[in-house]
């Protein structure tokens, strides 16, 4: 079949993402970009801040609101041609019940639980014995990982950032396909001005409003001095999120700040203009930074995933912290043998935000680290070298998202 045939055609290539924060729904719109450069038709389906931000590229020919997972009961499976779920595992039951080829996309896959993986194989082994509903409600009473290795299992294809975990039906599937980033915007500019605070998507399963702009006010607490801008020899600080957090949080009168909700591919471009970014520990906005040639600074983590992620990337570094700077609350306590439970971590970053908000000898120990932060990243170039170099160890390159494209259109063609 041709190329313009498929994109001449009636149906899409349908893409969801699990509503968490940016990160699953930023490697959504990577893809559908790379879709879109090839001549595919991609329709998303999700909801709330994953919604918002796919919407906001401009990528897809089509979108989908859903208030629940539920509603995919309502999709009409012969608009589609395929199935790409970033970390939706109910997405993924539903293209299996529709007889749809399904590719999965995990940035996490190290991280989850699969000890016992009985559940899972029993559920799979009468899935297509089920009403879709009931599989559902099943989905509904797993654990989070529980429901992962599912989609895992039912996939065709696992594209993994980094080494991904495997389980033996997965093994020949499951590849390490590099950062599913868009490289599009990418300019060549010397020049650079901005330093960018991310503060991510903010709100999440785990985060609430009240939490999310919480967590924001003590991040403009912690990084926004008087002489910052002047330390970097920047011309302005560009502070970035979820647009109901940037409308709620405290903004400081100060020359040069910008408090503003970018798109997904205006904070690309914004990348472009970066000194250096102070974001949370989160794969995609590392990957985004590093490919920009932007070096990383890490601010306490929002959800528990962060400092996991942190302790991925520098396993076995010396020095790690000379090489990834952070303020990371839970570090000291954390370990890559025991993953807490996703209530005690957030409970602990809670107390982390209070005590940070209302004791000032805290403040001021996190305020050092800042200031250590910044004498460190006058050797800016020397901070990205290390960095990129110990990134480069757990991927093959920035291109994932171009490499899911092509391996997609070749499994329909």
């Amino acid at each position: 079949m041709p190329m313009s045939s498929i994109k001449e055609g009636k149906k899409f290539v349908l893409i969801g993402a699990q509503s968490w924060a940016f990160g699953p729904a930023g490697k959504a719109s990577a893809v559908a970009h790379s879709f879109q450069k090839l001549g595919l038709r991609t329709c998303f389906v999700g909801s709330s801040t994953s919604l918002d931000l796919c919407k906001n590229s401009g990528h897809f020919d089509d979108l989908i609101e859903v208030s629940s997972a539920y509603d995919y009961l309502n999709l009409q499976e012969g608009n589609f041609s395929a199935v790409v779920s970033v970390m939706d595992p109910y997405l993924a039951v539903w293209a299996k019940n529709r007889n749809l080829p399904l590719y999965y996309i995990d940035s996490m896959s190290w991280f989850w639980n699969w000890e016992d993986k009985s559940i899972a194989e029993d559920f799979i082994g009468n899935i297509e014995k089920k009403k879709l509903a009931d599989s559902f409600k099943c989905l509904d009473a797993f654990e989070p990982d529980t429901r992962q290795l599912v989609a895992h299992q039912i996939s065709q294809l696992v594209f993994s950032q980094g080494n991904p975990q495997t389980v033996p039906v997965t093994e020949k599937k499951s590849k390490n396909i590099g950062s599913v980033i868009d490289l599009s915007y990418r300019e060549n500019i010397i020049d650079r001005d901005t330093v960018v605070i991310s503060l991510s998507g903010g709100i999440s399963p785990v985060n609430s409003i009240e939490s999310a702009v919480r967590y924001a006010n003590m991040i403009v607490d912690l990084v926004l001095e008087e002489r910052s801008l002047d330390f970097f020899s920047a011309k302005r600080f560009v502070i970035t999120g979820h647009p109901e957090v940037i409308k709620k949080v405290n903004k400081p009168n100060k020359v040069g700040v910008e408090f503003v909700s970018l798109s997904h591919p205006d904070f690309l471009r914004v990348l472009n203009r970066a000194v250096v970014v102070f974001v949370p520990c989160g794969f995609t906005t590392i990957y985004e930074a590093l490919a920009y040639r932007v070096p990383v600074a890490f601010l306490p983590e929002n959800h528990n995933g962060h400092v996991y992620e942190y302790l991925i990337i520098t396993d076995g570094l010396v020095d790690r912290e000379d090489i990834f700077p952070n303020t990371l609350f839970t570090l000291s306590s954390s370990s890559l043998d025991y993953i807490r439970p996703i209530d005690d971590s957030m409970n602990l970053i809670d107390i982390y935000t209070k005590e940070y908000l209302n004791n000032t000898y805290c403040r001021e120990n996190y305020r050092q680290k800042i200031d250590n932060i910044f004498r460190l990243l006058s050797d800016r170039d020397g901070v990205l070298k290390r960095q990129t170099e110990a990134i480069m160890k757990l991927i093959p390159d920035f291109e994932g998202a171009d490499r899911i494209a092509r391996n997609l259109v070749a499994n329909l063609l």
